[in-house]
């Protein structure tokens, strides 16, 4: 079972909802290591379980790509929420093996010579990250419990999706509304 949740319609999405709250204030971080980026993504189906094989990687490098991962994250949550501009994550996007960049048009890989298991982890995190930076903005939302953190892109046809999930915010709302019914007409 997947600890990570795929509730975005997009794994660049899902990346930015690898920050949950499971209390109101408390946040975890579902990324702590290089080790928990590669798991999550195989899950996302961003490089095969093959790439990444079972070696654990570890040192200074791994270390880095960590901390890439993670501020692409940040500033791909930024950006979604409208706290900073999409050339906000050109910075750290200038930490991927390959050019990336946020300009007009798809991005464009160059070849990866010797390209080992980290970088291709490393670029295809930073392409999905790119990608839906890239998304129409009034489809990529909040979830609209305020106890909620984590976004999602509507693909709904009408656009009116309002919860991460159905079945646990879009429930808790409707559960809650239906109480104060219940309490305001006894």
């Amino acid at each position: 079972m997947s600890s990570f949740r795929w509730i975005g319609n997009h794994p660049g999405i899902d990346l930015v909802n690898t920050v949950e709250a499971p209390s109101p204030g408390a946040l975890v971080d579902l990324l702590p290591d290089w080790t928990s980026v590669q798991r999550w993504a195989v899950e996302a189906q961003l490089v095969e379980r093959s790439v990444v094989g079972d070696d654990e990687a570890e040192g200074e490098r791994a270390a880095a790509a960590h901390a890439t991962v993670v501020a692409l994250r940040d500033s791909l949550r930024d950006v979604l929420d409208d706290k900073a501009p999409s050339d906000h994550l050109d910075a750290h996007l200038a930490a991927v093996p390959v050019r990336l960049t946020t300009a007009a048009g798809p991005p464009w890989v160059g070849p990866l010579p010797d390209a080992d298991p980290l970088d291709l982890v490393l670029v295809a995190t930073a392409l999905a990250v790119v990608e839906a930076a890239g998304l129409p903005r009034e489809r990529v939302r909040t979830c609209a419990s305020h106890d909620c953190v984590l976004h999602f892109h509507d693909t709904t046809r009408g656009g009116g999706r309002r919860w991460c999930d159905m079945a646990t915010c879009g429930n808790r709302a409707k559960q809650a509304a239906h109480t104060r019914r219940q309490h305001g007409s006894g």
